[in-house]
């Protein structure tokens, strides 16, 4: 079902999928290039739906560090433990899944509400500030009912996560499309996580942030 608040709703439910499932792969640097690359190409997609195209806002936005770089070090310094937690316990690395596909879930719903809300994305310094506060925000969204609902899909699904976490692999080399990779029923069930009252409410903490921001970006 999709919500009428959103244009890009399956592009954003599709591309938050692959992007949890890319902490399945099991090479350092290239779960953080992977998820970085489909999350860049969600971004992109989304802004030119609304002819607001901007390479340095799907770049920025798509970043989970400062800069691609400096996540590459932190991968590299949490790998021995990421496959140590891999390894003991495979629950764990499903609650990760969840967690990055709520972030990204969020951050792709918040892009386009602060498109329709008339963000400038021609600006650096603006789309900086726009990340700062999609972070912000996603501390304060209530997603309680979301990751519930996410932990319902995935769970006993580990085998079609790791066959999603090679094919986005897979598409970020250049290879396949993207919409073979998910199945249609896991994007359906995810979807109807996604309630008009949950994108309300991701609005309603956008707008405020904007206000609080606006003197700052204007001066």
């Amino acid at each position: 079902m999709s919500n009428t608040l959103l244009r890009h709703q399956t592009r954003i439910v599709v591309h938050s999928i692959l992007c949890g499932a890319a902490c399945f792969i099991p090479i350092p640097f290239l779960d953080e290039w992977t998820q970085h690359k489909v999350g860049r190409h969600m971004i992109s997609g989304i802004l030119l739906g609304y002819q607001k195209e901007s390479e340095p806002a799907s770049i920025i936005l798509s970043q989970k560090h400062s800069n691609w770089c400096f996540g590459c070090v932190i991968a590299l310094f949490v790998y021995p433990f990421k496959k140590l937690i891999r390894t003991i316990a495979i629950f764990l690395t499903i609650k990760q899944l969840v967690d990055e596909c709520e972030h990204w879930l969020f951050r792709g719903i918040f892009i386009e509400l602060a498109i329709q809300q008339g963000y400038d994305f021609s600006d650096a310094e603006a789309i900086r500030s726009l990340r700062s506060l999609m972070y912000e925000s996603n501390e304060r969204v209530n997603t309680t009912a979301i990751v519930s609902g996410l932990k319902g899909i995935f769970e006993g699904t580990r085998k079609d996560v790791v066959r999603i976490a090679r094919g986005s692999f897979r598409w970020a080399r250049g290879l396949g499309e993207l919409e073979e990779i998910v199945p249609t029923e896991l994007v359906s069930a995810m979807e109807q996580l996604v309630t008009t009252e949950f994108v309300e409410q991701v609005n309603a903490i956008l707008k405020e942030g904007m206000e609080l921001n606006r003197p700052e970006q204007e001066t």
